[in-house]
């Protein structure tokens, strides 16, 4: 993602004014932290964690966004999607 382009144009707005959660899940730490570098400066609440088991966890606190890579091992994105888990 270029630095060039506002999260806030990527993010939808929140009418409140509230902290939006996001989850990030990505096995590679580094993926993770950049994303959310990006995310917490746009009033953003950050989870992150590195698998799909564990999203399906942190989904039950009902973010307003999942980011989620594709291909991870284990129960990836899609195929964490796919079950209807997140």
């Amino acid at each position: 993602m270029s630095k060039n382009v506002s999260v806030n144009a990527l993010l939808f707005q929140h009418q409140s004014g509230k902290e939006r959660l996001v989850l990030i899940v990505d096995d590679d730490l580094a993926s993770r932290e950049l994303l959310a570098s990006y995310l917490e400066p746009e009033s953003c609440k950050v989870v992150m964690v590195s698998s799909g088991t564990e999203a399906v966890e942190e989904a039950s606190s009902l973010p307003d966004l999942i980011v989620t890579e594709v291909l991870m091992p284990g129960p990836g994105g899609l195929q964490t999607r796919r079950n209807g888990s997140v």
